[in-house]
């Protein structure tokens, strides 16, 4: 039950926000598609999107780093949220699409989680590198 309160929260956060990629998630849709298959495809262009601006970040954050240090810890932080988000795919795969015998919702819920995972990095980065360039 708190797994789905949680993500009844998210996707309520996702509603109220003015990010361009979450406003264009909430209004994608297709002709001829059912509303699961939309969401399905939807949510993973939407992690797609996510994970070019995660890597936006990342990349300014490296490019505006000067010390060699930062840099390598902010390295190392982010090879360990991969090793992080592969497991956690993974995790998430296991427990939503195994016990489904070809449920039509069930990959439209692993997108939508999947996609959280690399949209709240995305976030993480994105106001860290706003706060470094602030500082600095």
């Amino acid at each position: 039950m708190a797994q789905k309160d949680e993500f009844e929260r998210f996707m309520i956060e996702i509603e109220n926000s003015k990010h361009p990629i979450d406003v264009e998630l909430m209004n994608c849709s297709g002709e001829d598609l059912g509303p699961r298959t939309i969401v399905t495809i939807c949510a993973s262009e939407a992690q797609d999107q996510w994970d070019k601006e995660l890597n936006k970040y990342y990349n300014l954050l490296m490019k505006n780093i000067k010390n060699p240090e930062y840099k390598k810890q902010l390295k190392e932080a982010q090879l360990s949220w991969i090793l992080f988000r592969d497991k956690e795919f993974e995790n998430i795969a296991n427990m939503i699409d195994s016990p489904v015998d070809g449920g039509s919702m069930y990959p439209a819920m692993r997108n939508l989680q999947t996609m959280k995972i690399v949209r709240n990095r995305a976030l993480e980065l994105k106001m860290l590198y706003e706060d470094y360039t602030m500082i600095k």
